[in-house]
């Protein structure tokens, strides 16, 4: 009959006891998982502080729709009236929202555009994220037929130098109708009021030398109407 062999004892190795490599090893299996979680949290809130860190506050909300401006014009619209009022280049800006385009003419190159424009537009006009708008005929029929823009004959300290332009706003119509029944002649209501500013009458858009009339129109709910006064008075010297 075979003795049997006394129990070994089980061994236990302190943490004092294992190499580096084993400590490493020991902490990846059991603790990886907390220590990805606790990783993605740190990335997640480090991203967040860096992104409002980073961001600059708008000091004025700018936007040109069927034009484009140049490089010399757009430095003048941005930095340039960020400097005119003392503005901090680290923490604000002149935000220009541009390539936007609003047209019915399907032959045109920018037709494709005109869906997305729209929708850009709206949502910025929606989050009182647009004062001022810098647009061709176009444009600016389509801004005065919906009601967008301010009527400027109520806008105080407007200079003589500054030469108005009156467009008409649409406040009722039938076009449902005509949609649906082509024998049903169009008929509208309207409004008519100084709506843009002929921005030839500015130096920097006389030099620019565009090649059809570009308007200024100010959005009716800006909330920064103190700023667009003075973005017009800096206009006249820019």
């Amino acid at each position: 009959m075979r003795k049997k062999r006394p129990a070994v004892a089980e061994r236990h190795t302190s943490w004092s006891d294992l190499s580096l490599p084993q400590k490493a090893q020991y902490i990846w299996d059991y603790y990886k998982l907390p220590i990805f979680a606790g990783l993605f949290a740190a990335f997640f809130i480090l991203s967040l502080l860096f992104h409002h860190l980073g961001k600059k506050e708008a000091v004025l909300h700018l936007g040109a729709v069927n034009i484009v401006t140049g490089e010399t014009l757009t430095e003048k619209l941005t930095d340039g009236f960020l400097s005119y009022c003392n503005g901090s280049p680290d923490q604000q800006e002149v935000l220009y929202y541009t390539g936007l385009y609003l047209t019915t003419d399907e032959s045109s190159e920018y037709y494709a555009y005109n869906y997305a424009s729209q929708v850009k537009i709206l949502a910025a006009i929606d989050d009182e994220r647009l004062d001022v708008v810098l647009m061709n005929q176009e444009a600016f029929d389509a801004f005065a037929q919906n009601g967008y823009l301010y009527d400027l004959s109520k806008l105080d300290g407007l200079s003589e130098q500054c030469r108005l332009a009156v467009n008409k706003e649409i406040v009722e119509d039938n076009a449902k109708e005509v949609v649906y029944d082509s024998s049903v002649a169009y008929q509208s209501t309207v409004l008519e009021y100084p709506m843009g500013i002929d921005a030839g009458c500015f130096p920097c858009f006389a030099e620019a030398g565009f090649s059809e009339p570009v308007y200024l129109g100010v959005i009716a709910n800006t909330q920064r109407l103190d700023t667009v006064k003075q973005f017009l008075t800096y206009l006249e010297i820019a």
